[in-house]
């Protein structure tokens, strides 16, 4: 029992890449061949999505039905996870000191202000989520009782305390006053005389055309394993990314969200994949609704990793990541070609290359490569095999800080405003920090 734990625990060390590669993982054991106990000494240190075949993204193409999907997946052999997001899911934040500029000049009690203040943005005129939005007469903010809702579970956490949206008169600055309070809490949108407030959830849409008394013109409900990746306002229209949780027994059609009780389908042969596949466990679905209705006037939806997404809009299009890692066989092959020649036997490379090399699934690499190590390291004396066990993780650590870029890549998925279809799709290496980490410029 004893050689069997400390063999399992050099394969350990092994994967033990980095300390940003972390995240409980929860594996679906019919998808992998693993066996159950090395899945879970793993578990603590595997990246947020399992490798398949070095994945190079060549195009973007439509299912053509549910079966051809649950192909997809069973090639991909990606099981569900959750954890490593950080940072939440773009729909809830701290509460934030927010200033609105007020003229220092005297102004006539009719005056209106020449420039209204707008929270952070990234891109100017394209608005974005925050608990404050103001049209210079009338400040909305959003205060306390934020619910935030977990991506690995499908509850809505309550919140601590009950919170409230104040709509506030804000000029002139002598009147100041609260006009009104709406009992729903979250980001806001502001959209002429629209406030949307992204709950939990829920988003509503409420007029506040007369601050005094804000009318409910319409409720959009997420489904329990959809969640917002990002919103954006732009001309008018409300940009919404969700990120649907994939149902590998039956993965389409999927309902994101209903409107006002009805739900909004989107079919199989609606959906776009990547033409090699990569690790997928969501449907992102990409709309425009109308803030005065709520009703979703365009839509498209493609598969991708719920890892780090990240949501970057220009005038031109809406960009959206996802993370995921390369072949670890191929890495560790090159690991210890490139590193441990002269502590690892040349015929264990020459298996490890030949391995990579082989036309199978990652998840039966995996087990062979298990096999194939653990053998070996069954042939040391105990000595022997502690210091090899040390050395090889000593010789990871650098090789890993050298050679991560091979490793974690990051997917791209761009959407086209004037057509809104997706226009290109590609990977880079390395993982985004956030949405500042993306730009675009000529085209």
């Amino acid at each position: 029992m004893n050689k069997q734990i400390n063999s399992l625990f050099a394969i350990t060390l092994l994967i033990i890449l980095s300390a940003t590669i972390s995240g409980y993982v929860i594996f679906e054991s019919k998808k992998l061949s693993i066996p159950l106990s090395f899945k879970i000494i793993l578990r603590p240190f595997l990246p947020s999505s399992l490798p398949t075949s070095t994945p190079v993204i060549e195009g973007i193409e439509k299912f053509s039905s549910e079966e051809e999907f649950k192909a997809y997946l069973q090639e991909a052999e990606l099981g569900y996870f959750y954890g490593g997001l950080g940072g939440g899911l773009g729909i809830a934040r701290d509460l934030a000191e927010v200033g609105i500029p007020v003229p220092t000049a005297p102004l006539e009690e009719k005056a209106e202000p020449e420039r209204v203040s707008e929270t952070t943005v990234q891109v100017t005129g394209i608005d974005e989520p925050d608990i404050v939005k103001t049209d210079g007469k009338e400040i909305y903010f959003s205060s306390k009782g934020y619910y935030w809702r977990r991506f690995w579970a499908p509850e809505i956490i309550p919140p601590s305390e009950k919170g409230e949206t104040k709509a506030i008169k804000a000029f002139p600055p002598a009147d100041l006053a609260i006009d009104a309070e709406i009992d729903k809490t979250g980001d806001l949108l502001l959209s002429q005389n629209i406030l949307v407030i992204f709950s939990g959830d829920k988003i509503y849409g409420y007029d506040v055309s007369n601050p005094k008394s804000p009318q409910k013109k319409w409720t959009i409900e997420l489904d329990d394993k959809t969640f917002v990746a990002g919103a954006r306002l732009y001309k008018g229209k409300i940009y919404l990314i969700t990120k649907t949780r994939i149902n590998t027994y039956r993965p389409c059609p999927i309902r994101p969200l209903s409107i006002e009780g009805v739900p909004l389908e989107i079919k199989c042969i609606d959906i776009y994949h990547p033409t090699v596949p990569v690790p997928v466990d969501i449907t992102y679905t990409a709309m425009i609704f109308d803030p005065a209705s709520g009703e979703v006037e365009e839509k498209i939806s493609f598969v991708g990793s719920s890892g780090q997404s990240v949501l970057y809009m220009s005038e031109k299009g809406i960009y959206v990541t996802y993370s995921y890692y390369g072949d670890f066989i191929e890495f560790f092959s090159n690991f210890f070609k490139e590193e441990c020649q002269d502590i690892i036997p040349v015929w264990l490379i020459e298996k490890m290359e030949k391995l990579a090399g082989y036309d199978i699934s990652t998840a039966a690499k995996l087990t062979e490569f298990q096999i194939i190590f653990e053998n070996y390291l069954n042939s040391l004396s105990n000595d022997e095999r502690l210091r090899i066990e040390n050395e090889l993780t000593n010789r990871m650590s650098d090789y890993y800080k050298e050679h991560k870029r091979e490793l974690e890549k990051t997917g791209i998925i761009k959407i086209g405003l004037d057509k809104f279809e997706l226009s290109a799709s590609g990977n880079v290496p390395g993982s985004p920090l956030n949405q500042f980490s993306l730009d675009e410029y000529k085209d």
